[in-house]
């Protein structure tokens, strides 16, 4: 039986994503060793990232199903693998930078596994949703009880897939299972600044997006996504959604927590002005970053708690007009009639999650609290547990500068690597204190420690810079010098072609 269920949120921040890269690499091996003792007493079942996070997401999901050693995998990913050099657009691409390394590293990967982790892999299946911004408008209609329709579009998409375990090395889900969820990945991290945006064949997900309302979609599915952090940079809000539905297709099984790994902790405050006047630009280029990530966190976070209280609420609520209602005979049937219109009236506006709710027929107290959850837009919600690795702004130097020096890369794995072995460690917040058994979630701790030890003292986990501060510099001119061609290019052949359409 599953005693502990991790719902795991990456946001999008591609200078924190070594930060990740490392705490994940702890989670996975901890979880190799509670499979390898005591198989399905807690699993890693969903996974939601937006850009840099849909890159780590895509890697976390391959080596705990495969049973593979993260480490490596995630130190590669995010300290050896990424420089100015490896991200070089390839001939003919019209861009900045170009993520064809990263998806080289999956490729890689995924064809050659890597060593085993100590304990074993998952078997139980994983989904894995990733943020897109769709170029292209996702037009659909607001109905309302008086009035015509508002029009309105969205831009925010998600990339869903279903990633299955297997035996021996390889997971059951094939290679061109996983490779199309690292082409969602890439397409969620191609930030507009720096790379092309990728094009996704969504004809598979046209039945759901007419579900939802969207309309005038094309013949043919091919829509072109940039970064999904410019739409939701931390997606929390649907982890929890995506959690809710694995939990209903597993009634009953364990403790739910919803794990967020953020490079920056959740108390740190904007950057001390200079004396004696307003800060630096330079120095609110980089909060203005920070609040881009934390805000959006932060309102979620307080949107979860106030969901937890008014579902406590609606329960004490429940008791007390339930008792009230105990000598009315047709208080059922009544209630029944109500919950059938309540669901017919939201379903005439396109609100198609609602639903009659199952409860015991004649149980007055059960659907009065499901009225009450109903019209208060609780229904399918249950009391939900946060928990937060992150690490101060002493960590990792936020900014894409951070991002390119290979030795505060390293330093960040490894800090994230410690702050998850932090958590998995503590007694009050951590997996014993969740439902874990206190002697596997030891195991667990201590597994991740050891294989911590050892990669460190194989050189894996030590700071590597991959090149030096001169080399940097020229490096940063070049991009410079190679944005500036590629946008007097674009301009050009605008202008060429309004030219020739004129």
């Amino acid at each position: 039986m599953t005693n502990l269920r991790i719902a795991l949120t990456l946001p999008g921040v591609v200078s924190g994503g070594a930060f990740q890269g490392g705490a994940v690499a702890a989670l996975v091996v901890a979880l190799g060793e509670v499979n390898g003792e005591a198989p399905d007493s807690a699993q890693l079942d969903v996974i939601t990232g937006a850009s840099s996070g849909a890159l780590t997401a895509v890697l976390a999901a391959w080596t705990l199903l495969a049973g593979v050693d993260p480490l490596p995998v995630l130190h590669r990913a995010w300290v050896t693998g990424p420089s100015l050099k490896s991200l070089r657009p390839a001939r003919g691409e019209r861009a900045p930078l170009s993520l064809r390394a990263a998806r080289d590293v999956a490729d890689q990967a995924f064809r050659r596994p890597g060593p085993r982790v100590a304990g074993a892999a998952q078997r139980q299946p994983l989904t894995l949703d990733m943020a897109l911004c769709s170029l292209r408008p996702l037009e659909y209609a607001i109905r309302r009880r008086s009035g015509p329709p508002l029009r309105a579009a969205s831009h925010l998409d998600w990339a869903t897939h279903r990633l299955h375990p297997g035996g021996g090395r390889r997971p059951g889900s094939s290679y061109d299972d996983w490779m199309a969820a690292t082409d969602a990945a890439i397409a969620s991290a191609s930030n507009a600044l720096a790379f092309l945006p990728r094009r996704l064949n969504r004809d598979a997900e046209r039945q759901r997006y007419l579900d939802y309302g969207v309309e005038d979609l094309p013949a043919a599915l091919n829509l072109w996504y940039t970064d999904g952090s410019l739409v939701d940079t931390q997606p929390l809000e649907r982890c929890l959604h995506v959690a809710r539905r694995a939990d209903e297709r597993e009634a009953g099984c364990g403790q739910r927590v919803i794990l967020v790994v953020r490079p920056g902790a959740l108390d740190e405050g904007p950057g001390a002005p200079v004396q004696g006047g307003a800060p630096r630009w330079s120095q609110t280029l980089g909060d203005a970053v920070r609040i881009i990530t934390t805000h959006s966190l932060y309102a979620d976070l307080l949107r979860l708690e106030k969901t937890n209280s008014r579902l406590r609420w609606t329960s004490d609520l429940a008791d007390l007009l339930s008792a009230a209602l105990t000598d009315r005979p047709d208080a059922a049937e009544e209630l029944t009639a109500f919950l059938r219109a309540l669901d017919a009236d939201k379903s005439a506006y396109g609100r198609h999650e609602v639903g009659t709710p199952r409860v015991p027929a004649g149980d007055v107290r059960a659907l009065v609290n499901a009225a009450l959850r109903a019209a208060t837009g609780l229904e399918g919600k249950d009391e939900v547990r946060v928990e937060v690795v992150g690490g101060g702004a002493d960590v990792f130097p936020l900014g894409f500068g951070g991002f390119l020096d290979g030795r505060a890369r390293a330093r960040a794995f490894a800090a994230g690597y410690d702050r998850m072995l932090s958590w998995l460690s503590d007694p009050g917040r951590g997996p014993a204190a969740l439902g874990l058994d206190p002697s596997l979630a030891e195991s667990a701790a201590a597994a991740a420690a050891r294989q911590a030890s050892r990669s460190w003292a194989e050189g894996r986990g030590l700071p590597i810079g991959d090149e030096h501060s001169a080399g940097r510099l020229v490096g940063l001119a070049g991009l410079a010098v190679r944005s500036a061609r590629v946008a007097v290019g674009d301009a050009w052949r605008g202008s060429r072609r309004g030219t020739r359409l004129r």
